[in-house]
C-alpha cells in the first residue's frame, strides 16, 4: 500500500523525534537532515498521489487506520521558532513545521476526500465534513509538492464523483492543467511522472464530458483553443479498449452494455422479451453475489461494491420502463402503475431512490392527458385517476432528484475491479469511478421537476375548461338539431302541401280527362318537389349548420347530395323524352280522332243529299 510505504519511511527517518538528536553544530549533518526534508516531501508527494489514482483508499481493508495512525505520528511536531532564524537548531525546527503542517494538511485533506467517498454510500452529512476539515488545517507560508497534492490531486480526483463538468468546472480543469505544466518543469523524473498521470487524468475527464472546444485567453492575452478529443489520455485509454474476456472481474458491465443495445435498437413493444430476458439473467448472478460474504474486501469496497449491484439492478429495470413508455405510445395508466410498482419495490429492497423512473412515468402521464385535451376526450373517471397518479408522483419526483444530488447519483456504478485497468509502464493500478457513465445536472432536473408540477396544474385547469366546452357544444349541437329538425319538418309539409295543391291544380284546369297526360303532369311536379328536397338537403349544413366549407365537403351528405342531383337531371332528361313521346302520341291520336269525326260528319251531310237525290229521281 502506497500509503504505508509513506508512512513507515517517515516514522524511520522523522520517528521519536529525530530532529531533536542532531547535532546542531555538525553543518554537515544538518545540511543532510534537511536535504532529507526535502527528498521526503518528494518521496510523499510521489506516493499519496500514487495512493489516490489507484483508489487504495476503497481497495486497502486497513486504509482508515493507517491514516489515522500516520495524523496520530505528526503529532508531535514542534511550533515554528519565534523571531528571526539565525541558528542551525532554528532553521531546522522551522523545516520540520513545515513538513509536518504541509504533510498534516495532506493527510487531513485525503481523510476528508476519503470521508465524502464513503458518504456517497452512506448517508452523511457534507458541510460537517468541510467545517471539520477547515477546524484541523494548520496555516503555513510556503507552498510545497504536498500542497500541490491537496490543492490539484485531490480536486482533480473529486470531479471523478461530480462528473457534470459545466463551463466553469471545464474551465477550472484548465486552469489545474495549466498549473501542472508549468510545475512540471524542472523536476524529477518521479515528480514528471505524477504530473503526467494527472495531467492524462484530467484529459479523461474532458473527454468524456466535453465535446465542444473549450476557448480561453493565455496569460499574454492570445486566444487558444482546447479540443477534448485531441489531448493525450496516456494508459486511461485502456478504459476504451477493455474487452469482457476475464470474466472473473467483468461481470456487470456484459449486462450494462446489452441494456443499453437493447435501449437503443430495439422498436417493436414485442422484443421487450429480449430485455426480460437479460434481467433474468442478471438476477441469477445477483443472487450468487449476494450469497458471498466477501471476507476479502474491504468495508469500503464491501459498501461500494454493493452499492454498484444494486444501481445496475434498477438501472437494468429503469431502461426497461424508458423503452415501454418510449415505444408504446398509448400505454395504459394501468400499466405504468404496475410497471413503477415493480420499480418501487426495487428502490426500497436496495435503498437507491433513483429519480428515473418518475420522470418518465410522469411523462407519459402528462401526454396522455394532453391529448385526450387535444381530442376533447372527456372521461371524468380516467382523468381524475390521471390526475392522482401525477399528484402523488411529482413530490416523489422531487424528494429523489435531492437523494440523487446528495448522493452524487449517476445511472449506473461498476464494482472496484470493473473500474480499473492496469498501467504496465507506471506499474499502477489506474482507478476511475464509474468510468463509463456520465452525472446528471440535477440543477436542470429540480427546475424540469417545477415544469412537470406546473404543467399538470395547468392541464387540470385546461380540462375543467374543456369538460365545459364539452358540454356547453353538446348544448349547441342540440339546439341545432332541434332547429335542424324544425326546418326538416318545414321543408316535408311545404313539399307535402305544393303537391297536394299541385295535383288539385292539374286535375282542375284538365277539363279533358287525359289519364296519360295528367300522370306525367304529376310526375312533373313531383320531380321538382324531389329537386325542390334534395337542394334543400345539400344546402342546409352550410346555410343551416353553418357547418364549413371544407368540412362540409368531406361528409357523406355531400356526395349523396350530388349524387342525388345527378340522378334529377337524368331522370329530367329521362321524362323530358317521355313526355315529348308522350305527348307526340296525343297529338296524333287527337289528330286521328278530329279525321274520323271530320269523315262522319262529311258522311251525316251527303247522306241526307242522297236521298234527296234519289227522291227526285
Amino acid at each position: 500500500m502506497e500509503l504505508q510505504v509513506c508512512y513507515e519511511k517517515y516514522k524511520v527517518e522523522f520517528g521519536n523525534e529525530k530532529w531533536s538528536h542532531i547535532d546542531y553544530n555538525d553543518g554537515e549533518a544538518c545540511q543532510a537532515f534537511y536535504n532529507k526534508i526535502q527528498d521526503f516531501i518528494e518521496f510523499s508527494f510521489i506516493h499519496l498521489t500514487r495512493s489516490i489514482l489507484s483508489g487504495e483508499y476503497i481497495r486497502e481493508k486497513n486504509f482508515g487506520e493507517i491514516l489515522e495512525k500516520f495524523k496520530q505520528e505528526l503529532a508531535n511536531i514542534p511550533n515554528p521558532p519565534v523571531g528571526s532564524i539565525t541558528t542551525p537548531e532554528n532553521r531546522i525546527q522551522l523545516e520540520v513545521f513545515y513538513l509536518g503542517s504541509s504533510l498534516f494538511n495532506a493527510l487531513a485533506s485525503y481523510e476528508s476526500f476519503f470521508f465524502l467517498v464513503r458518504s456517497k454510500y452512506k448517508k452523511a452529512d457534507y458541510e460537517n465534513s468541510n467545517i471539520w476539515l477547515k477546524r484541523l488545517f494548520r496555516k503555513t507560508d510556503r507552498n510545497s509538492l504536498l500542497e500541490t497534492f491537496y490543492n490539484i490531486a485531490i480536486p482533480i480526483c473529486q470531479q471523478e464523483y461530480y462528473l457534470l463538468v459545466d463551463e466553469g468546472r471545464a474551465y477550472k480543469i484548465l486552469e489545474l492543467r495549466s498549473s501542472i505544466e508549468m510545475m512540471a518543469q524542472n523536476t524529477s523524473v518521479g515528480v514528471k511522472e505524477i504530473y503526467t498521470l494527472l495531467l492524462q487524468k484530467t484529459a479523461y475527464i474532458l473527454r468524456r464530458v466535453r465535446k465542444e472546444p473549450l476557448r480561453y485567453a493565455t496569460s499574454n492575452f492570445k486566444e487558444e483553443i482546447t479540443y477534448p478529443k485531441d489531448l493525450d489520455i496516456g494508459d486511461y485509454s485502456l478504459f476504451e479498449k477493455r474487452t469482457n474476456s476475464d470474466k472473473d472481474k467483468i461481470r456487470i458491465a456484459p449486462f450494462v452494455s446489452k441494456m443499453e443495445k437493447y435501449r437503443t435498437s430495439l422498436k417493436n413493444e414485442r422484443e421487450i422479451k429480449s430485455m426480460d430476458n437479460l434481467i433474468a439473467d442478471f438476477k441469477r448472478v445477483y443472487g450468487a453475489y449476494k450469497s458471498d460474504p466477501k471476507q476479502k474486501k474491504s468495508e469500503l469496497e464491501k459498501i461500494s461494491d454493493e452499492f454498484s449491484w444494486d444501481s445496475v439492478y434498477n438501472y437494468l429495470y429503469n431502461c426497461r420502463f424508458s423503452f415501454l413508455t418510449r415505444v408504446k405510445k398509448d400505454i395504459k395508466l394501468k400499466e405504468i402503475k404496475e410497471e413503477l410498482r415493480v420499480i418501487e419495490d426495487i428502490q426500497a429492497a436496495t435503498s437507491i431512490r433513483n429519480f428515473h423512473p418518475y420522470e418518465k412515468a410522469i411523462q407519459s402521464i402528462i401526454d396522455c392527458i394532453q391529448r385526450h385535451i387535444d381530442r376533447e376526450d372527456i372521461n371524468d373517471h380516467l382523468m381524475e385517476d390521471k390526475f392522482s397518479e401525477l399528484e402523488r408522483l411529482i413530490p416523489l419526483y422531487k424528494e429523489r432528484i435531492k437523494w440523487c444530488k446528495s448522493h452524487t447519483f449517476i445511472a449506473f456504478q461498476l464494482p472496484f475491479e470493473e473500474s480499473c485497468v492496469y498501467s504496465e509502464k507506471y506499474e499502477l493500478n489506474l482507478f476511475v469511478p464509474s468510468p463509463f457513465v456520465n452525472n446528471d445536472d440535477y440543477d436542470a432536473l429540480a427546475k424540469r421537476a417545477d415544469s412537470y408540477e406546473q404543467q399538470y396544474k395547468s392541464q387540470k385547469m385546461i380540462y375543467a375548461v374543456t369538460k365545459e366546452k364539452v358540454e356547453i357544444d353538446k348544448i349547441k349541437s342540440s339546439i341545432k338539431n332541434t332547429d335542424k329538425k324544425a326546418f326538416d319538418l318545414i321543408a316535408i309539409f311545404t313539399t307535402a302541401i305544393t303537391f297536394l295543391f299541385g295535383i288539385v291544380n292539374i286535375f282542375i284546369m284538365n277539363d279533358e280527362v287525359n289519364l296519360p297526360l295528367l300522370i306525367c303532369n304529376t310526375m312533373g311536379l313531383g320531380v321538382l318537389l324531389i329537386l325542390f328536397m334534395c337542394l334543400y338537403l345539400l344546402a342546409s349544413p352550410i346555410l343551416i349548420q353553418q357547418l364549413p366549407w371544407k368540412q362540409y365537403v368531406r361528409t357523406r351528405r355531400f356526395y349523396l347530395g350530388i349524387i342525388a342531383v345527378i340522378i334529377y337531371m337524368g331522370l329530367t332528361c329521362f321524362l323530358y323524352n317521355r313526355f315529348e313521346y308522350i305527348g307526340s302520341k296525343v297529338e296524333e291520336k287527337e289528330r286521328t280522332e278530329n279525321v274520323e269525326k271530320a269523315s262522319e260528319k262529311e258522311i251525316q251531310i251527303q247522306e241526307p243529299n242522297n236521298i234527296q237525290d234519289k227522291l227526285k229521281e
